[in-house]
């Protein structure tokens, strides 16, 4: 059994407060200085934030879940960024989606290595997921976006934890589309990412 979702203001605060670490965690990375304060400084964030996802994801997916709609952006579920912020500059908000999603996705697979999943987990997760898919779908499943294969990966661990098809009718056209292109414009980033998305099929290991 899954332990009991925290209450909604700690739940709130918890993913509030994943929020604001994948923030500080991609602004380190994005323009990494190499003193060794400022690699500590790095490797301490990252550490806090592989962490604190693998704890959520294992233990509370439902606010695990609530939480990467708030860093990921995803619309109608996390506040709209005021134009002369940093989360209003696409550059940024591309590498912290990335940053997040590659978090998100080894949180993911350290669940599977600790717990099997239950319908409690899925159902009590099940709107939030969703929404990150159509999200991820939308701003990242299309053209030669850099971070489709990172997407792929993340969508993949998604449904490995919900064990149901809710990605089909999302991903699967955007793949269809994006293999066909191919054979017009095949280059080695192109590539990788159709390797990526032939391999998320949302089973188990094998």
């Amino acid at each position: 059994m899954e332990e009991k979702e925290p209450e909604g203001s700690i739940a709130l605060a918890l993913s509030h407060g994943l929020r604001s670490l994948c923030i500080i965690e991609a602004l380190l990375t994005q323009t990494p200085g190499q003193s060794r304060e400022e690699v500590q400084c790095r490797k301490q964030t990252q550490d806090l934030q592989g962490l604190l996802m693998r704890s959520l994801s294992v233990n509370h997916p439902a606010t695990f879940f609530r939480a990467l709609c708030l860093s990921l952006g995803v619309k109608g579920k996390a506040p709209k960024g005021n134009a002369s912020t940093l989360l209003a500059e696409q550059e940024f908000v591309s590498h912290l989606s990335s940053r997040v999603m590659r978090a998100a996705a080894k949180a993911l697979k350290d669940r599977r290595d600790i717990r099997d999943d239950d319908e409690e987990a899925e159902e009590g997760s099940a709107t939030s997921r969703e929404a990150i898919i159509q999200h991820v779908c939308k701003r990242f499943l299309s053209g030669d976006h850099a971070e489709m294969g990172t997407s792929w990966e993340f969508l993949d661990e998604i449904c490995r934890f919900s064990q149901s098809s809710s990605m089909l009718s999302s991903a699967l056209p955007k793949a269809g589309t994006f293999l066909a292109s191919l054979a017009t414009s095949p280059d080695e980033a192109a590539t990788r990412a159709a390797v990526k998305c032939c391999q998320c099929d949302g089973s188990s290991d094998t």
